[in-house]
């Protein structure tokens, strides 16, 4: 009887974009932790090419996979068709587990950014003398005709 250790996995998650586009996929899966280091990208696509390649070589939907492809077999193509039975058999001998794909496009131009605040900008300072607001949005500057009242308020002068 041969002694099955219990693996330890890992999840992990890599954003692949499309460079010709605003495509991306998102992969996830759960990985064995030991010294192929499959929680890094470069370890991770060497791994998945390998059991894509067996999985290629010794089935017919994994040859129908490519040939639908046109011979482009890449991320997109397993989002659309799915990870079958005996890819994710392929996938468990290199190290991988769960494996799934999402894949987004933004068709729309923005210029939402990561950094960009969440709140307004002009909320920040004090419309009358320019102190920054404390947290209800009054000026922290008591000496301000506005420090009596948020923002949001009219205040007429006298």
């Amino acid at each position: 009887m041969k002694n099955k250790a219990k693996k330890t996995l890992r999840p992990v998650e890599f954003i692949v974009p499309r460079s010709s586009e605003n495509t991306y996929a998102i992969v996830t899966a759960q990985v064995v932790l030991d010294t192929r280091s499959l929680h890094l990208a470069d370890q991770f696509i060497l791994a998945l090419r390998k059991a894509v390649t067996q999985w290629i070589r010794s089935s017919k939907e994994g040859r129908e996979s490519l040939d639908s492809s046109s011979e482009d077999l890449n991320i997109g193509d397993l989002a659309q068709d799915g990870i079958s039975p005996k890819l994710k058999k392929e996938l468990a001998k290199v190290g991988i587990f769960e494996m799934k794909i999402d894949t987004n496009s933004r068709d729309e131009e923005h210029n939402w950014e990561y950094d960009d605040h969440l709140f307004e900008d002009d909320w920040e300072s004090c419309e009358k003398c320019g102190t920054t607001l404390n947290s209800k949005g009054f000026c922290k500057d008591k000496t301000c005709p506005y420090s009596d009242r948020q923002q949001d308020q009219t205040y007429t002068e006298g």
